[in-house]
């Protein structure tokens, strides 16, 4: 199930815990391979992108 911004930002509106759920089910995997590129490190890498979200 593919989410658009829109949507997330209107989940985040009325229920922030599911939209950051759906947040998270969407952003989580590209800022950590983002991440990854930048700091090589796995470790590194999953912590930092722990961090942003």
């Amino acid at each position: 199930m593919s989410v658009n911004d829109n949507g997330i930002v209107d989940t985040l509106k009325e229920c922030p815990e599911n939209g950051f759920r759906m947040l998270m089910m969407k952003y989580q995997e590209p800022v950590y391979w983002h991440i990854r590129r930048l700091v090589v490190s796995h470790d590194d890498a999953q912590d930092a992108s722990q961090e942003t979200l």
